[in-house]
């Protein structure tokens, strides 16, 4: 005969027995020395404290679900300041970088110019400049046009230092040659290192004693009265003295030495008060040949110093300017666009000089 099921009963789950006993919380201290303090809770007390350890639990999810948004506006304002004052240090500093650029670029400016005015004296091949490439178009941020101008600069600088350097191998192959012409081109101050103040220059101008537009062939240099004025380079002395009134104009230069520099160059030294040499005459680049004076047509002393190139009857002028290496002229860039357009009269020499 079976035996009939005996019944077990489920044991209470946690939630039933808080509902029949309560509950007990124990607070244990960390000091092993103190006894943990028991507290007993009824079950409807129990039942409040767990309603209330939800809700709590609750409000802080909610908390921390809602941080970002309560935080958000200040989190972005201090962002937003941060990269604005690293926006403004980034560009104070690629500003920097363009003004380092920019004298760089006019250095190498300056220095191409002295090497092309050698360069021309030595009659070389002209070498263009080369157009830099375009600056590169992925540069677009705050300060585009700052870092574009910086990337043209930099490609300027670039191209400015190749032709300088083609430039200068041409150069130092002639001088390890030291071609016999060489001495003979003129490429010093008249002056030396006197001190001289350029008070009319080459090109167009009004003419102070007539008030007519003409053409200054030369360069009128004021200097003190007796300054040496020197040989520009190496030549004979084609002249020495005051040119008759029956040559034209040319007696307004009252004193003048005029050198024969080989086939190619002659130059011109007026307003002079003593004459150092004579006709016939060798010089050397460097020697004395006159000082400064102010005869002629002239209100102060000063010297007219002017250079003629070419071969033939009525050699051309060129701004002496373009022959004086040992000097830095005010307003340089200018002298080459000169060159390329020279005057189109004519200037005919004297006869003693032809």
């Amino acid at each position: 005969m079976s035996q009939p099921p005996q019944f077990r009963p489920t044991p209470p789950t946690g939630a039933q027995l808080v509902r029949r006993r309560g509950l007990e919380l124990q607070i244990v201290p960390e000091n092993p020395r103190r006894r943990a303090l028991r507290l007993h809770l009824g079950p409807w007390t129990a039942r409040l404290f767990g309603l209330f350890v939800l809700l709590a639990v609750a409000g802080s999810a909610a908390g921390w679900a809602t941080l970002p948004w309560t935080l958000g506006v200040p989190r972005a304002e201090r962002t937003a300041a941060v990269q604005s004052e690293r926006r403004t240090q980034l560009g104070e500093r690629l500003k920097a970088l363009t003004g380092e650029l920019e004298e760089s670029a006019r250095l190498a400016a300056a220095a191409a110019r002295q090497v092309e005015k050698a360069h021309r004296l030595l009659a070389l091949p002209n070498h263009p400049m080369t157009t830099p490439p375009p600056a590169r178009e992925e540069v677009e941020t705050v300060f585009a046009a700052v870092a574009r101008r910086g990337l043209r600069l930099e490609a300027e600088v670039a191209s400015v230092l190749t032709r300088t350097e083609r430039m200068l191998d041409e150069i130092e192959g002639i001088d390890r040659q030291r071609p016999p012409w060489l001495a003979q081109v003129p490429s010093i101050s008249p002056l030396g290192r006197a001190e001289s103040v350029l008070v009319a220059g080459f090109g167009p101008r009004r003419n102070p004693y007539t008030q007519e537009l003409d053409f200054h062939a030369g360069l009128d240099l004021a200097a003190p009265l007796g300054t040496p004025v020197l040989a520009p380079a190496d030549g004979n002395v084609v002249f020495a003295g005051v040119f008759d009134r029956r040559e034209g104009e040319w007696w307004r230069l009252g004193r003048l030495v005029a050198l024969r520099h080989g086939e190619r160059f002659l130059t011109l030294f007026g307003h002079c008060d003593q004459l150092l040499v004579r006709r016939g005459e060798r010089v050397r680049r460097g020697q004395p040949i006159a000082t400064v004076g102010g005869t002629g047509w002239t209100t102060t002393q000063h010297l007219h110093y002017e250079i003629r190139e070419g071969v033939g009857r009525d050699p051309r002028p060129v701004d002496p300017r373009l022959h004086v290496l040992d000097r830095v002229w005010d307003e340089e860039e200018g002298l080459f666009e000169i060159v390329r357009t020279p005057p189109a009269q004519r200037f005919p020499l004297p006869s003693p000089l032809r």
